[in-house]
């Protein structure tokens, strides 16, 4: 079974830190965006925000025109009580959605963005 599958099955069944275990055991996980994406969410549901933001601003650095990682970044922020650094990736996040061929979620992911938006105060 594959890292990836096996990660989303420990996190299926709420086992984060199983997911979070088997990630780090795996060096070769370490580079892929997807388990990278997946670790964040398991520390993310474990309420541990700024290990969840170190991986999320770590998976930034090599895919920065991904709409999701920037809103998951905006997130954590904001459960941090940075309201500034969410807003500026909530906004990062809608651009990025404004310039994606993404049409089916497209819509409903920019009214969700422009409601974080508001929400911390843009």
């Amino acid at each position: 079974m594959c890292v990836q599958t096996e990660v989303e099955k420990l996190l299926y069944q709420k086992k984060y830190s199983s997911a979070i275990e088997l990630i780090e055991y795996q060096k070769e996980a370490t580079k892929d965006k997807e388990i990278q994406i997946l670790l964040a969410t398991a520390y993310m549901e474990q309420n541990k925000h700024q290990e969840a933001l170190t991986v999320l601003l770590s998976v930034e650095e090599t895919f920065d025109k991904d709409w999701k990682i920037s809103r998951n970044i905006g997130t954590e922020y904001e459960r941090l009580g940075n309201k500034p650094e969410a807003l500026k990736y909530y906004q990062k996040s809608l651009a990025q959605l404004k310039d994606t061929d993404d049409v089916p979620v497209k819509e409903d992911e920019v009214f969700f963005t422009e409601q974080d938006i508001k929400r911390v105060g843009g």
